[in-house]
């Protein structure tokens, strides 16, 4: 993964980090429903892929990138991998958690 990704990475996961910490400022007691779960599942996402990284990376790509190092493939494919878990997980919950309020919002707007 070149610098340009991780750098990406690094913003959307510091994005969906501080969208959760400005809804749990609001509401203390949405910690547990809008933070943790996705913290655990991209934890889990990011084990996952680290320890069967060898079936994603082949030996002949690891030839063909010589300057590349195999621990650094994995760190930053793991870190892509928990990136795209959390913020996923992150908007899926922000959607669910919020849904009654964009239905009412949308069923007002609508009848405007």
């Amino acid at each position: 993964m070149a610098p340009k990704k991780f750098v990406y990475c690094l913003l959307t996961l510091l994005f969906f980090a501080f969208l959760d910490l400005i809804i749990i400022a609001n509401d203390p007691g949405n910690i547990w429903g809008l933070l943790v779960p996705p913290l655990v599942f991209g934890i889990l996402v990011a084990i996952f892929t680290a320890i069967n990284m060898d079936e994603v990376v082949s030996r002949r790509m690891l030839y063909i990138n010589s300057n590349t190092s195999m621990f650094e493939l994995t760190l930053l494919y793991v870190i892509n991998r928990f990136t795209t878990s959390f913020a996923g997980l992150t908007t899926t919950l922000i959607v669910w958690y919020y849904m009654e309020d964009i239905v009412r919002f949308s069923a007002k707007a609508s009848t405007t």
